[in-house]
């Protein structure tokens, strides 16, 4: 507000983000279809047109998924970058402020505002703000940017087409992909199990102070509380032991790439009655980002041959904020703004 926007409102999400549907709305694309989530009201409100920009939260992959899915943007910042202050907490050592828009431009331009320290969120970083619009629209020829081909396992055919064809959009314009090993597949295989083990394990720790809230929650919220109140405390320490480990070696792959490149989604959205169904395989490519704090952005790569969404999700190590930036820029300079017919 102080910054000029006017707030229309509040969107749905999964109760308390913790899940990657918001089942209570519809895919503005096929509305027998999820959103995605937790922050699906947020991408519905974009890919309608109902808002230029909407802010919601990243904690395993709450923007990216919901992004993917419904053909917007998706912009995870490094971590600490962007104050938590007013989220209710799922993970206080994972979660994000995300930011979605039509374009890079418009995220761009709401990160300028957003950015920087904030006394009420000590996970907060004190670095001097920077000017994110001057990322954009740059030329891009000579980038080198990984492709971790383990990220491709299990992807639906449809989605992989749409998305083989986005990086060959990427290689016309310059951009050298490269094939890459890392992340391997156990890397993936830990990073969301033991991502889900500190995520719910802090979200946990947060809702037992509503002893008597059981009752209200939904089913699938309640499993995931009640199942994290019984992990041993060794458990979470070698989670955050894996944590930092992971975290090492992407840093280290990400000196050879100016960026990663993968599907954000390795399926185009799913039915309503079997979103349940998708917990675990929809985030599979984001939760591993969000566990080490690497800012990520779900980029619209094109539509399957059925007219759904795919995202393409770039990764650059952290505080390269603007490299993923001008990547999307570019991607959006050749390619079509995708609208569903409903908006």
């Amino acid at each position: 507000r102080e910054a000029g926007a006017i707030i229309i409102g509040k969107a749905h999400t999964h109760e308390f983000a913790l899940g990657v549907t918001t089942p209570q709305s519809r895919n503005p694309w096929d509305s027998s279809r999820d959103p995605g989530g937790s922050s699906g009201g947020s991408a519905i409100s974009v890919a309608t047109g109902m808002s230029l920009l909407s802010v919601g939260t990243d904690t395993r992959a709450s923007i990216r998924v919901p992004a993917s899915l419904c053909g917007t943007l998706g912009y995870k910042p490094t971590y600490g970058l962007v104050s938590t202050d007013g989220v209710v907490t799922l993970s206080w050592s994972m979660d994000h402020t995300g930011l979605m828009g039509r374009t890079s431009e418009d995220v761009a331009i709401l990160m300028n505002v957003l950015q920087g320290p904030d006394s009420r969120d000590p996970g907060t970083l004190d670095r001097d703000n920077d000017d994110y619009t001057t990322y954009l629209f740059k030329d891009v020829t000579g980038f080198r940017v990984g492709l971790p081909v383990e990220a491709l396992e299990g992807t639906d055919p449809e989605t992989l087409t749409t998305f083989q064809a986005c990086v060959k959009t990427l290689e016309s314009l310059g951009v050298e992909v490269v094939e890459t090993r890392l992340p391997s597949s156990d890397d993936f295989r830990l990073a969301n199990n033991l991502g889900l083990i500190i995520s719910r394990v802090e979200a946990a720790a947060y809702h037992s102070g509503f002893p008597d809230a059981g009752p209200k929650y939904i089913n699938q919220v309640f499993e995931q509380l009640d199942e994290a109140a019984q992990v041993k405390g060794v458990d979470y320490i070698n989670a955050q032991r894996f944590r930092s480990e992971f975290q090492e070696r992407m840093l280290a792959e990400l000196q050879g790439f100016d960026a990663f490149i993968m599907p954000t989604t390795p399926v185009p959205a799913p039915k309503s009655e079997d979103s349940e169904q998708y917990l675990t395989i929809l985030s599979r490519n984001c939760i591993p980002w969000s566990m080490i704090g690497f800012p990520t952005l779900s980029v619209p790569a094109g539509l399957t041959p059925e007219g759904l969404p795919v995202g393409a999700q770039l990764v650059s190590a952290p505080f390269d904020d603007g490299i993923i930036l001008a990547l999307a820029s570019a991607l959006e300079s050749v390619t079509e703004d995708l609208r569903p017919r409903s908006s």
